[in-house]
């Protein structure tokens, strides 16, 4: 993880962060809407998903600095942003 919550918070605010955080998300909503209805919370991870597709970019904004929490450093690799991606979709998608 991050060291620091201001450091997790500063990399949360880099523009580029929230773009490569912005693509983990439309490509992680786009999967979500094409899984089996009968998925697990599958209502509500649908629900979060179509939000995310309505508007990525303020989605993405919302969510960088819970991805910033879950890696390790400014250097995070895309596949390390979409892990970290898939590891908070259910607590933003509203599931107990």
């Amino acid at each position: 993880m991050t060291t620091t919550f201001a450091a997790q918070q500063k990399l949360a605010r880099v523009r580029n962060f929230q773009d490569r955080v912005q693509q983990a998300m439309i490509k992680t909503a786009l999967a979500i809407q094409s899984e089996d209805p009968e998925t697990a919370n599958h209502i509500n991870r649908s629900a979060f998903a179509l939000s995310v597709l309505r508007n990525p970019q303020a989605s993405a904004e919302l969510i960088a600095s819970g991805v910033a929490s879950q890696i390790a450093n400014d250097k995070a690799t895309d596949l390390q942003v979409e892990s970290a991606l898939s590891a908070i979709w259910n607590a933003y998608a509203g599931v107990l």
